[in-house]
């Protein structure tokens, strides 16, 4: 009996880690679907600042002045640090599809999330 009661305990426990694994997950999604909504949101008003100076990350709080002359285009690194020209339109496609995917990994992880504490709950 004493054995089975330790398989439940050891059973509760990976259940509650991998829950909370889980919603440590969704709550990363949760921020990158932010931050894509955002940028997104930003993406259209760049059109606008032609020939306006604003001030370019540099790394570690360090930022450069620089002057917009091609606002209506981006560099967009599409992996291991290579970088792609693309046209608003066509990074707003991208950043749409992005967002599209990581709601569709949201749904996924927040039913894996109820099954989990369905299961918690039935101990």
């Amino acid at each position: 009996m004493l054995n089975e009661e330790k398989m439940k305990a050891l059973n509760f426990q990976l259940l509650n880690q991998n829950l909370m694994s889980l919603k440590n997950q969704l709550n990363t999604i949760d921020l990158q679907i932010a931050d894509l909504t955002n940028l997104k949101m930003g993406l259209f008003e760049l059109k606008d600042i032609k020939d306006t100076k604003t001030f370019v990350p540099f790394g570690n709080g360090l930022f450069l002045e620089a002057t917009l002359k091609q606002p209506e285009n981006v560099l967009m690194n599409v992996g291991s640090n290579v970088l792609v020209k693309k046209n608003i339109e066509a990074t707003d496609k991208i950043l749409k599809k992005q967002i599209f995917d990581l709601n569709s990994i949201h749904s996924q992880l927040n039913n894996e999330i109820e099954k989990m504490e369905n299961a918690l709950f039935g101990f």
